[in-house]
């Protein structure tokens, strides 16, 4: 994307944001990370007991979980680059976007170069044809891509124990 062109000026202006969205959608394998978050000095003002930085490196797009080794369910809440609960460790599964592209898998290649086709046929002059079937093209990408990148690795069970659900 570095031939000098209006056309690779365009992509570079507009991919980091386009990459961010489009992995922001769902778990690509390629783009979940866990990290041990670093409590921060000040409490909240109010509601919750303690807050934690959000990683950097890779810099975290959206928090899937907040993780709990006792499987209850821990309240939190996102609040610009932190994240605040009463927890008093922070572990978490995360969407982030990696330092090098060459890591997004296949599938999440196939609907960023979707993505950024369909922004950039808005732009050009009689290109909304192309707009709409590369919109098509991406929407089915991002379907195809996260239904494969479901089938990877274990299915999540719940152990049943029935004292614990009737409480």
């Amino acid at each position: 994307m570095d031939d000098g062109t209006e056309n690779s000026t365009m992509c570079n202006i507009l991919f980091d944001d386009i990459a961010d969205e489009v992995i922001a959608l769902g778990p690509w394998s390629s783009c979940v990370f866990r990290a041990t978050l670093a409590q921060l000095a000040d409490a909240p003002e109010y509601e919750f007991t303690y807050q934690y930085q959000l990683p950097e490196d890779p810099f975290c797009l959206r928090v899937l979980e907040l993780y709990n080794s006792q499987a209850n369910c821990i309240a939190y809440q996102i609040e610009g680059r932190k994240l605040l609960t009463d927890a008093s460790e922070a572990q978490i599964k995360y969407l982030g976007r990696p330092s090098d592209t060459s890591d997004y898998d296949v599938l999440l290649r196939r609907a960023i170069t979707y993505r950024l086709k369909m922004e950039l046929a808005y732009v050009i002059p009689g290109q909304l044809q192309v707009a709409s079937f590369a919109q098509q093209q991406f929407q089915q990408a991002v379907l195809d891509g996260l239904r494969q990148d479901g089938k990877q690795g274990s299915q999540e069970q719940r152990i049943y124990n029935g004292l614990i659900d009737i409480r």
